[in-house]
């Protein structure tokens, strides 16, 4: 099966939580053509063993992370009560592994591989 036979079917749902986790669909997009582009330069690869669901989103999330902090101070502080405010107050780790597990429906413990954190 090719990479984009491989990968194809998980694109629309990485949109989704790239667009959950920076606030934008343009910043998401943005995110996942770099992540693409990283596994089809050969500078990022499937992890052997690994489901190719499990490894997209975590490649996804290595190059986000890289500019987490960013997005974190871009934000801004907290705004009331509300859904988004609430999720902007969380750090990027716990931002990203709520998603993980309440959106995308990944278990505890493939949310943790996926950020590089122990479960």
């Amino acid at each position: 099966m090719s990479m984009s036979q491989t990968l194809a079917p998980h694109l629309p749902y990485l949109r989704r939580y790239a667009r959950a986790l920076t606030g934008s669909q343009p910043s998401g997009d943005a995110h996942v053509r770099a992540a693409l582009a990283a596994i089809l330069a050969g500078d990022q690869t499937l992890l052997e063993g690994v489901p190719p669901r499990v490894g997209l989103y975590r490649i996804f999330h290595a190059i986000w992370q890289s500019g987490a902090e960013h997005y974190d101070e871009a934000a801004g502080p907290p705004s009331g009560k509300t859904p988004e405010g609430r999720l902007r107050a969380l750090s990027a780790t716990k931002r990203a592994a709520l998603l993980l597990t309440a959106v995308e429906a990944f278990s505890l413990e493939e949310a943790a591989f996926i950020v590089d954190v122990s479960p």
